[in-house]
């Protein structure tokens, strides 16, 4: 019960497995380092775009999932990455994804260590100023929100620092 259409972004390898309570899951990946999943990138418009997909795949490991329809998006990927044996992940998540990602930030994940969320809508202000928001608190874990509507120009460096930690 998988997406008939492949995830709109091309990555370097073929799709992958993993099984995981007697399921299949399939993924694309690329690049190398630290883990980043990105959820909202099946086709259909999205604002994780190709560029910015290959500009974090020169400093992260990507992972697209091919999430299926019709299930829980949050129970999917706790089951993902629990089959993947990742130990930490970054979630970058958009548009209708960004609801999900931030539920498995409340509960508890061990696995996820970040979490970006790039909103679908109109941006409300073009001033550099409110351009992201960062929110770390003690739990669940840090927070970056990209304001819609960002070039992958203005939000690629704020996007790797984040990720990076600092």
């Amino acid at each position: 019960m998988s997406n008939t259409s492949a995830p709109a972004i091309a990555t370097s390898e073929p799709w992958a497995e993993v099984r995981c309570s007697d399921r299949v899951m399939r993924y694309r990946r690329s690049g190398t380092g630290p883990t980043l999943l990105l959820l909202g990138a099946e086709a259909g418009p999205s604002p994780i775009s190709t560029e910015l997909v290959a500009a974090l795949g020169g400093r992260f490991r990507v992972i697209v999932p091919d999430v299926p329809s019709g299930v829980s998006v949050t129970a999917w990927v706790s089951e993902f990455l629990e089959g993947l044996g990742t130990c930490h992940v970054a979630i970058l998540a958009a548009n209708h994804l960004c609801m999900p990602a931030i539920e498995l930030s409340f509960r508890g994940i061990e696995q996820v260590r970040r979490l970006v969320l790039i909103p679908d809508g109109e941006p409300d202000d073009s001033t550099p100023e409110r351009a992201i928001t960062t929110a770390v608190g003690t739990p669940p874990i840090p927070a970056l929100i990209v304001r819609p509507g960002l070039s992958v120009t203005e939000a690629l460096p704020l996007v790797t620092t984040f990720l990076a930690g600092a």
